[in-house]
């Protein structure tokens, strides 16, 4: 506040001019002091003037400033007021500007150094300064006034300064404070004058505020008054109304406790007449509602104190007794004589004894009818295997068969499939049994939730007809619908689970067959009836529990894998020792033989093939009007495809897994082929004297009518193999192409060794007599065999292609002969003899049906390039 009371502008009340004034008056000079006793000093005591320019930002801009984000400007508002209100930014260099160092104010210094050093020295000389010389001689500075006069706590009643202001002597210096003294009561003179019109203004104020609150005071009385009227008047009776009305509710309140009190006391009974009728869910709800009633509306009547727990020991033994009725239900429903069938015995006292567990919220319902299910499957597969080892004859084994399953490994095939038949049946009825007790189950939680049963209790099954819940029965909601959803969905798993267990029995049954290899030395057509019964038990399972167990299957698989595996390795061995046997010669084709070719050329290899059926003997076998000789190895291998091709038609399983070995026998035959002929290893196997062009035609031949079977067997398999196994077909086109490769290959070989004897007889030609020479005449002859060792096993038109190439070859290799020999055909004695041994060549070759027109001329062989190949036929 200022001297009159009135706030400051700067916001911080007269110690900020005040503080200004002194600290002006302590900073000035003796002249600016003789300025103000001259009156000019309202000018240096006058307060500042305020604009908004005062502030240290501007709110506007920092709202809008499009530099922030929204989160940043939220945060303003919950910014505490200051300096670091707003963050200070550097401000970046101007680059307009350039940079300023001090070499540049060199000039300038050097210019003002000397009036520098004489004004420090006037300073030294003057300390007090020179004055004005307007200012009167006798003026007073403020530095010549005792620094203990400015102390904020100056005070004459402390002894030290009381002694320094004694001591100070009656001289100049008493002078110059009254001096001060005055010109100090001149300026607060001024500053009042300043201030005046503010202190009227606000006295003013003060008293307009005051009348305004003594009129006030005068509206507040008469409101209160008009208020006290009105409570008279208008609501004291209403409350009496409502008094009583409060009265009258809480009579009427006692008289239903009353009721109340009345009605528990008759609980006991009641239970007891409910427990008598087997109705055990209204015994339990008329418990359950008289603990709440005792709990929430006669909390406090004596008489009852040692009600609820009566209540909580009668809930416990109905609960104990429900838990053994249900499972003697259970158990007397799962162990009846299954040749009773599926039906129920007493499903309405069953029906009683699940809701009361549900109501209870029991749910161990499920655990027991899980461990009576596999009580029952147990004891109902051991009950047929016994029956079934009953009829043996175990006097000869009774040292060595001791144990059920040892009695059961003696069964023959015929008995233990009976005996496999009848568990599979057993099995299906038990699963029957238990689904209907599921039905009932799961409607009755379908009731408890307050959800009217559908037809369908669980998914694909129907539910029991007149189950005795009643369709239209009101039943209170004690489950929540989520909870009765688990439910249904755990028995749901139980029931596969109980599944699970049937097929797992009769895997043990196959396994303690399989021991000793019974399985895998079975016929294909006796393992077939032991997958089909599996399947027809597996399908039952599935319609009767909407899921497909894997337990019997994968035990079945591993047997059939070893039965696979012996098939196969069986199949192998027999291939593998007809082609370490194979002579290679032209084997002798059976009408069976032919009859099979023939059906498979009609039907493929869908249809099973009838050996019955007798056809003609033929030296050849026929397929689509060609005719092929061949050796044993390869009727081998067909009748090894077709027993593939039958397994897989009895058991459509295992398709991918026997088109993989088909296709891994197919690939050994050819390799193995390939190994022993044009890898000469028939030579060393079988003692052969060498691979002649009659065993590389024969094994072309074969190797082709291999390749005429490759698309029946696509075709077989291409509706055999299951989704997402059709590369096998891929691998099957790979194969062919390996097999013509290994084709085209023996028709490379055949030429090529004739060519390299051809080569190898004309570099040792010498023209000379007698003609025709052993060369023309080995020439001859090897051509007229090699004509006759294909002739009769390799098609006609394949024949006239090789026999074409290897005369090519012949007048390619005599033509580079005669030009080494430097033949000159000028008619000499030479050239004659030249044309003599290739006339006698030209008639003997004539001989072959292909080079029946052939002709040679010496001259023009001479004239050739070795780079020609033209044939020289006519």
């Amino acid at each position: 506040m200022s001297a009159f009371g009135n706030p400051e502008p700067n916001g911080k009340g007269g110690e900020g001019p005040q503080t200004d004034t002194v600290a002006t008056s302590r900073s000035s000079t003796p002249s600016s002091q003789t300025a103000c006793s001259d009156g000019c000093s309202d000018r240096s005591v006058a307060p500042l003037s305020w604009s908004s320019r005062h502030f240290s930002c501007n709110l506007g801009s920092i709202l809008h400033d499009p530099r922030k984000t929204k989160r940043e400007i939220t945060e303003f508002f919950t910014r505490t007021w200051g300096y670091d209100f707003v963050e200070n930014a550097s401000v970046p260099d101007c680059p307009d500007l350039p940079e300023v160092e001090l070499r540049h104010f060199g000039k300038f210094l050097r210019r003002t150094v000397p009036h520098h050093t004489r004004f420090l020295e006037n300073q030294k000389r003057f300390p007090d300064g020179l004055g004005r010389r307007d200012e009167p001689s006798d003026s007073l500075h403020p530095d010549s006034v005792l620094q203990m006069f400015f102390d904020p706590n100056f005070n004459l009643r402390h002894p030290d300064t009381f002694r320094k202001v004694i001591s100070i002597s009656k001289d100049s210096t008493q002078d110059r404070l009254g001096s001060y003294l005055d010109m100090v009561e001149g300026a607060l003179a001024r500053q009042i004058s300043s201030r005046s019109k503010t202190f009227f203004g606000a006295m003013e104020s003060h008293d307009r505020l005051q009348e305004d609150l003594r009129r006030t005071a005068r509206t507040v009385h008469l409101l209160r008054g008009r208020m006290s009227l009105l409570n008279r008047s208008l609501t004291e009776g209403p409350l009496t109304v409502v008094r009583l009305a409060r009265r009258r509710h809480n009579l009427f309140r006692l008289l239903e406790k009353l009721h109340l009190v009345s009605t528990v006391h008759q609980t006991q009974p009641t239970i007891q007449l409910h427990l008598a009728n087997s109705d055990f869910v209204g015994a339990l709800d008329l418990i359950t509602t008289t603990q709440e009633v005792l709990l929430q509306e006669l909390p406090g009547v004596l008489g009852f104190r040692h009600l609820s727990l009566q209540l909580a020991e009668i809930e416990r033994a109905i609960d104990q007794m429900m838990h053994e009725e249900f499972r003697h239900s259970v158990t007397r429903e799962l162990n009846r004589p299954l040749s009773e069938g599926t039906a129920l015995l007493d499903q309405e006292r069953f029906s009683a004894l699940a809701l009361g567990l549900v109501r209870l919220r029991r749910f161990k319902l499920l655990e027991v009818i899980r461990e009576e299910a596999e009580v029952s499957v147990k004891a109902a597969v051991k009950q047929t295997v016994v029956e079934a080892v009953s009829s043996l004859d175990l006097s000869e084994h009774k040292e060595t068969v001791s144990s059920l399953p040892d009695q059961m490994r003696c069964l023959e095939f015929s008995p233990w499939l009976s005996l496999l038949d009848k568990s599979v049946r057993n099995l299906a009825v038990i699963l029957g049994r238990i689904k209907r007790l599921g039905a009932i189950l799961v409607e009755g939680f379908q009731m408890a939730a307050g959800i009217v049963p559908s037809e369908d209790a669980l998914e694909g099954c129907v539910v029991v007809a007149g189950t005795p819940f009643g369709r239209d029965a009101e039943m209170e909601a004690i489950l929540a619908k989520d909870e009765c959803a688990k439910l249904t969905s755990d028995w749901l798993d139980l029931l596969h689970v109980c599944c699970d267990l049937c097929h797992e029995r009769l895997a043990k049954l196959v396994t303690a067959r399989a021991k000793d290899g019974f399985l895998e030395r079975l016929k294909s057509n006796d393992f077939v009836a032991v997958w089909r019964l599996a399947e027809q038990f597996s399908a039952e399972s599935h319609a009767l529990c909407g899921r497909t167990s894997s337990a019997l299957k994968a035990s079945l698989q591993t047997q059939l894998a070893r039965f696979v595996n012996k098939f196969d390795s069986e199949k192998r061995a027999k291939m593998s020792l007809a082609l370490d046997n194979e002579r290679w010669r032209v084997a002798d084709v059976s009408d069976d033989f032919q009859t099979l070719v023939d059906h498979i050329e009609q039907h493929g290899f869908d249809k099973p093939f009838d050996s019955a059926q007798r056809h003609k003997a033929n030296p050849h076998v026929v397929v689509a009007g060609s005719s092929f000789l061949l050796v044993s190895a390869t009727m081998t291998l067909l009748r090894t495809l077709v027993d593939y091709c039958q397994c897989v038609a009895d058991m459509p399983v295992l398709a991918a897994d026997l088109f993989a070995r088909i296709l891994e026998l197919l690939k050994f035959f050819n390799s193995r082929t390939c190994q022993l002929i044009l890898g000469a290893g028939a030579i060393q196997l079988l003692g052969l004297k060498s691979i002649t062009a009659k065993h590389l035609a024969l094994s072309s031949r074969s190797l082709e009518f291999v390749l005429v079977h490759f698309a029946p067997v696509r075709v077989y398999f291409s509706s055999k193999l299951p989704s997402g196994r059709e590369n096998l077909l891929v691998r099957l086109d790979q194969q062919r192409a390996d097999y013509e490769n290994h084709v085209s290959e023996l028709k490379r070989k055949l030429v090529s060794i004739m060519e390299e004897q051809l080569r190898i007889q004309l570099q040792s030609y010498e023209i000379k007599a007698p003609t025709p020479s052993l060369v023309f005449r080995v020439l001859s002859r090897d051509m007229v065999k090699f004509h006759e060792a294909i002739a009769d096993i390799l098609p006609s038109e394949r024949v006239a292609e090789m026999v074409f190439r290897v005369h090519a070859a012949f007048e390619e290799n005599l033509s580079g002969r005669l030009q080494t020999l430097r033949l000159v055909c000028d008619g000499g004695p030479q050239q004659g003899l030249v044309d003599q041994d290739v006339s006698y060549y030209v008639n003997q070759i004539r001989a072959i049906p292909s080079l029946s027109q052939a002709q040679l001329d010496v001259a023009e062989l001479c004239r050739r390039r070795p780079s020609d190949g033209r044939a020289g036929m006519s």
